[in-house]
């Protein structure tokens, strides 16, 4: 592996020091379990290297299909996979490899759920495939571990935008035995969780719940105490997603938080004989919340790189204080 970064712990030397690593390793377990219940059955499932969903991924992807569900219908569109791959964060979706995976599972240009469940899981065992490719790929030395420094590469090769902070944090967790580094089943889990987060820090996921719940509230004033809910609980109104996302992100990002705003609208649209909208979209969860608020960062991450790309005059992947 590479040299020790910030992120790692000192080597273990003493007996007080070894007794004080296994309870560290232990209290990480117990934080990952807790933030995690579902850790150990993605372990398993990528020991066995077969498909399937926790209840927490069936919940994600469930309410992805519905919101992508063509309107007074049941199934989502084939063409539609690939967004619906990409809205859920999925990186590197190759229209080829949608397409191969979706024609063994159907003739139809529609897919109901159980059919869809069935695509993402075997898109999942394919992606899990590419991941540990690369992560051979980026062990150059051959010892089956990739400290931070070597994760945040690997990540950003995948397609992912990963802060320091994020990783660090995600790291301290999934690194059950704190020697700086992860094994490739670490790194899944790091990967889990990071989805699972949609990138974002705790204390992030924390502000972003707030601003749901505060817009809950406005909604339940507004209407006389009652807000949209069902089978996962509370839901936010779809109109509130906005309002949502702008109080994370601030008055610099309302415009792009309007457009998702409209996107859901979108989305959702059913109309009756008269042309008119027949119902407001479905109310969002947390977790979907999540989901729309990284899509905004993942905007404000590729205006980044362009105005970087722009300012790199020379090519060299680097700005000197004359480009900057």
């Amino acid at each position: 592996g590479s040299p020790r970064s910030e992120c790692d712990v000192e080597d273990v030397a003493s007996p007080s020091q070894k007794v004080m690593s296994r309870r560290t390793s232990l209290q990480r377990q117990q934080r990952l379990q807790a933030l995690l219940p579902d850790a150990q059955e993605v372990l398993d499932r990528l020991r066995g290297g077969s498909e399937g969903f926790s209840d927490s991924e069936k919940q994600r992807v469930r309410a992805t299909f519905l919101r992508f569900q063509v309107p007074d219908s049941h199934d989502v569109h084939k063409e539609d996979l690939c967004a619906i791959l990409k809205h859920l964060g999925y990186v590197q979706v190759e229209l080829s490899i949608v397409e191969g995976i979706a024609t063994k599972i159907s003739e139809y240009a529609t897919m109901e759920y159980t059919d869809f469940l069935d695509f993402m899981g075997r898109y999942s065992v394919h992606e899990q495939e590419q991941f540990k490719k690369k992560f051979d790929e980026f062990d150059e030395d051959g010892n089956g571990e990739l400290d931070v420094e070597e994760i945040i590469k690997y990540l950003s090769h995948l397609g992912y935008t990963p802060l320091r902070s994020t990783i660090c944090e995600a790291m301290d967790l999934v690194d059950i035995n704190g020697d700086g580094a992860l094994q490739f089943e670490e790194c899944a889990l790091l990967m889990h969780l990071y989805r699972h987060s949609e990138g974002f820090s705790r204390m992030e996921v924390q502000k972003l719940k707030l601003s749901f719940q505060d817009q809950n509230e406005e909604a339940r004033a507004d209407v006389g105490g009652s807000t949209p809910s069902g089978g996962g609980g509370i839901k936010l109104p779809a109109g509130k997603l906005s309002s949502v996302l702008m109080t994370f992100f601030g008055p610099a990002f309302a415009q792009a938080a309007m457009q998702l705003g409209t996107e859901l609208f979108d989305l959702s649209k059913s109309y009756d004989e008269g042309g008119a909208a027949a119902a407001p979209p479905l109310g969002l969860d947390l977790s979907e919340v999540l989901i729309w608020a990284r899509r905004i960062r993942d905007k404000e991450f590729d205006t980044y790189k362009q105005a970087f790309k722009e300012a790199d005059v020379d090519g060299s992947a680097s700005i000197d204080m004359g480009e900057l």
